[in-house]
């Protein structure tokens, strides 16, 4: 009997046996096959993340590339990121920015008329300001995206296009003025000099030589006008910057010495491809013009670098400076505030360097003083 029950037992424990292999055998079978499944996820999931990375990499790329300064904000306006053109026009770091309010940034956009303005540290910067809102797949906001485009260049363009408008109907203008004043002016001088001729008293002749005085300098105020209304044409040659100024200067001795002015000269050896005497009368003129800004004992500072593809001669004063009402009024003919002035020195100056292909800047505080900075292109050649 006992024989029979662990005979029983016996077949009843191979076939439990037989049952626990067999499901041993699904279960490894389920397990290669999940095995393999997840190493096909994770192969997804990893080529995922690398596509992910390719495309955050490639627009990272493009947001640095772009000029404007691009904010990505939360609904809560925090900082979750800002590309270069951020960091530049609002001098921000990547590091102690992002997660802060974007209220931190310290700066404030105001509108002037048609104008908006970026106020930061004090400086006005002329700017589009733009908020675009970024909406999730259910069509509710989930954060701001700001673009801020510095325009001051194409306001500088905007302002040399209307200045070189009314430089054109200006010297239209001149030239017919010119022409109407110079033959009656000549008429003046032939009869001046017909009294000058003939005998009479002392004070008569001193008169007459007064008339004749006056009549010159009418004279050099025309051919100024005159100079001012015709294209010219640019006979260049190369100099050496260095000895041009010298030149310069040396006509400028008696009016430095008369002001006691300390003039300082940091111009090493360079050499442009100009006209010789346009661009000694443009110099002059700069350097005229902050000799009346410096009060006796002022300071002028000439000094050349390489800026871009430009040799770049800075004319620099501590005198009154320029007030930002007048700055862009400065290069119009006949605009002066002086009372003796013509108002044509600094036009003449303009259309000599634009002339030469060159540009001029102008960076002016009142009180503080200004600098003149003439831009000459590096490349010579042909300015027919």
């Amino acid at each position: 009997m006992n024989q029979d029950l662990l005979k029983e037992a016996f077949s009843s424990f191979l076939d439990a046996s037989k049952s626990l292999e067999n499901y041993f055998l699904a279960l490894q079978e389920k397990i290669d096959y999940l095995t393999k499944e997840l190493e096909k996820a994770n192969l997804e999931l990893k080529n995922s993340l690398e596509e992910k990375e390719r495309t955050n990499n490639f627009l990272e790329t493009v947001l640095n590339s772009l000029d404007e300064a691009i904010i990505v904000l939360d609904r809560e306006r925090t900082i979750l990121m800002f590309n270069n053109g951020a960091k530049k026009l609002l001098k921000i770091d990547k590091n102690g920015c992002v997660g802060k309010h974007f209220s931190t940034l310290g700066f404030e956009v105001k509108k002037e008329g048609e104008n908006q303005f970026l106020i930061k540290d004090g400086k006005h910067t002329p700017v589009i300001y733009s908020e675009y809102t970024v909406k999730n797949g259910s069509k509710e906001e989930n954060g701001k995206i700001v673009v801020i485009k510095d325009i001051s260049r194409i306001k500088e363009i905007e302002n040399h296009y209307e200045r070189n408008k009314r430089l054109i109907a200006m010297g239209e203008m001149a030239a017919k003025i010119v022409h109407e004043i110079r033959s009656p002016l000549c008429s003046i001088e032939l009869f001046a000099s017909m009294l000058r001729e003939e005998e009479g008293s002392v004070k008569k002749n001193e008169l007459v030589e007064g008339i004749i005085a006056g009549i010159g300098s009418l004279n050099n105020i025309l051919n100024n006008m005159l100079y001012f209304a015709r294209e010219r044409k640019v006979r260049g040659s190369l100099i050496s910057l260095s000895v041009l100024v010298d030149e310069v200067l040396e006509l400028f001795k008696p009016l430095i010495l008369k002001k006691k002015i300390k003039l300082k000269k940091i111009i090493g050896e360079i050499t442009i491809f100009a006209d010789v005497d346009l661009l000694k009368q443009a110099i002059f003129n700069i350097l005229q013009n902050a000799y009346y800004a410096v009060d006796e004992g002022g300071v002028i500072v000439i000094s050349s670098n390489k800026e871009r593809d430009f040799i770049a001669l800075s004319i620099k004063d501590n005198g009154h400076g320029i007030s930002k009402e007048n700055i862009n009024k400065i290069f119009d003919p006949f605009y002066t505030t002086r009372d003796s002035g013509t108002g044509l020195g600094l036009a003449i100056t303009l259309k000599i360097i634009e002339a030469h292909k060159g540009f001029i800047e102008v960076n002016s505080e009142v009180g503080k003083g200004s600098e003149f900075k003439i831009f000459i292109p590096l490349e010579g050649g042909s300015y027919e």
